[in-house]
């Protein structure tokens, strides 16, 4: 695979905003064949033993009478003197542990290693390397990131808006078919349309509530990272997040700058992705439904703050840049750790 390079992944080292503990000890398990060492234990001892010696010495005087040879028995004094030598042994004994643990930051360095040691790891720095990319390969790319739009964008769908947009909707199909010098005709079609428009209003309200409740989630955080160099976007990797296992209370800090991802693969690349095809509602339409449902939900929107500024109300929505689509190719993956 293209994506296979020898780029050095250790030259600086690392700091983690996102790392999921378990992916990384369990790879790094698999790699190694064996368990996981967490504390290492090097203990180290000597002794030393101290001599010491001395001498005690004792003296005795006395008389006494002895048969002394030639002379016959003479009187002879006594001088002894005795010497003791005493010595004494002190043993000391000197031990030190050293103990080593190991972090997950310790971890995540070794996995690096040896999955680029192995060329278990993909390389992506452009679409060509994404081409051929499927599900459960292993990579790390580099991305500026942006937020998931969709949260924001339904925010804006409040049932106000939504109400507004169903009943400008259907009072621009009545007034195309209503004969306008037909009092009657008028006062009938305009009668059917009020009672479609409060009916179309409440299913609206409620299929949007549920769109929402569907993708809001309070376990993980969807980032589109933008792959490519020069503000050149050449693919884009969805990186599904869980929320936490973020490292950093702040979970838009991935949005600060450049980070580099290591993850997991979970879909491979597809060119124009419907944005909306996680939501398990939305899923269900053809994806060409969707593009005109948002279409139509964007210049609905877009009108209805074109009227609201023009009475002098403030807006809040001046670019939507609501998009039905993921454009270009991109690639869906799960982070095990994102660092810079």
């Amino acid at each position: 695979m293209s994506g296979k390079k020898n780029v050095p992944v250790l030259a600086t080292p690392t700091v983690s905003i996102y790392q999921h503990p378990d992916y990384v000890s369990g790879i790094l398990q698999q790699l190694s064949d064996g368990a996981l060492l967490t504390i290492h234990r090097h203990e180290s001892g000597s002794e030393s033993t101290r001599k010491k010696s001395g001498d005690v010495k004792g003296q005795a005087k006395g008389d006494g009478k002895a048969r002394v040879p030639f002379f016959g028995e003479a009187t002879a004094a006594l001088d002894a003197t005795a010497t003791a030598a005493l010595a004494s042994n002190d043993v000391s004994t000197v031990k030190s542990t050293i103990e080593y643990t190991y972090s997950q930051a310790s971890y995540l360095h070794r996995v690096r290693q040896v999955l680029e040691e192995r060329s278990l790891l993909h390389q992506i720095t452009s679409a060509d390397d994404a081409a051929a990319l499927s599900a459960g390969d292993i990579v790390e790319f580099e991305a500026k990131f942006s937020a998931d739009k969709i949260p924001a964008i339904l925010d804006m769908a409040t049932p106000a808006i939504v109400r507004a947009i169903v009943q400008k909707q259907e009072m621009d199909k009545v007034t195309r078919v209503i004969d306008w010098t037909d009092f009657e005709d008028q006062q009938s079609k305009t009668s059917e349309a009020r009672l479609r428009i409060d009916t179309q209003q409440e299913l609206w309200v409620a299929v949007v509530d549920a769109i929402k409740s569907d993708f809001r989630s309070n376990d993980t955080l969807e980032y589109y990272g933008a792959i490519g160099d020069d503000g050149q976007v050449t693919v884009t990797a969805i990186t599904i997040c869980d929320r936490a296992h973020f490292l950093v209370e702040d979970h838009d800090r991935i949005l600060d700058g450049r980070f580099r991802v290591l993850a997991k693969v979970t879909a491979g690349t597809a060119v124009d992705r419907p944005l909306l095809e996680r939501n398990k509602l939305l899923d269900r339409i053809q994806p060409a439904a969707v593009d005109a449902l948002v279409e139509e939900m964007k210049q609905g929107i877009s009108k209805e703050t074109a009227a609201t500024k023009a009475d002098g109300l403030p807006t809040v929505i001046q670019d939507l840049g609501i998009e039905s689509r993921i454009k270009g190719p991109s690639f869906k993956v799960m982070p095990i750790a994102i660092y810079v």
